[in-house]
């Protein structure tokens, strides 16, 4: 399987793009989760796999817009950090590739800020 470090070595430090970056990779890998947890000096992304979990750390600096992209996506409140909440969206199947798959994204405070969960499943 390759690694989520091998899909963002390439990408600039546009949000959109990394955004694109971590949900192509889960569609490829078929990942059925991965978290967005915000750490003490670097936030990391642990992705949720049968065989384990693989750590990413990001740079902060990444870390408030990609949350903010991801709260958009799924029609949550970006200003809301102190309450969970809960959303979804569809990624649309490409030519060739799997089909559409629903998100389901889970935000919940955390004492350094937000965590935030997506699950995929085929729709």
């Amino acid at each position: 399987m390759p690694d989520l470090v091998d899909y963002l070595e390439i990408i600039r430090p546009d949000t959109v793009i990394l955004v694109n970056a971590l949900l192509t990779a889960a569609r490829r890998n078929g990942w059925r989760a991965f978290c967005l947890i915000p750490g003490e000096g670097a936030p990391t992304v642990v992705l949720t796999e049968g065989d384990g979990r693989q750590r990413l750390l990001l740079e902060p600096l990444r870390y408030a817009p990609l949350l903010a992209k991801l709260k958009k996506l799924a029609r949550l409140d970006v200003a809301q950090r102190r309450r969970a909440q809960r959303g979804h969206f569809r990624l649309l199947g490409a030519a060739g590739g799997p089909g559409p798959m629903a998100v389901s994204v889970a935000t919940r405070p955390c004492r350094r800020g937000e965590i935030v969960r997506l699950r995929f499943r085929p729709s």
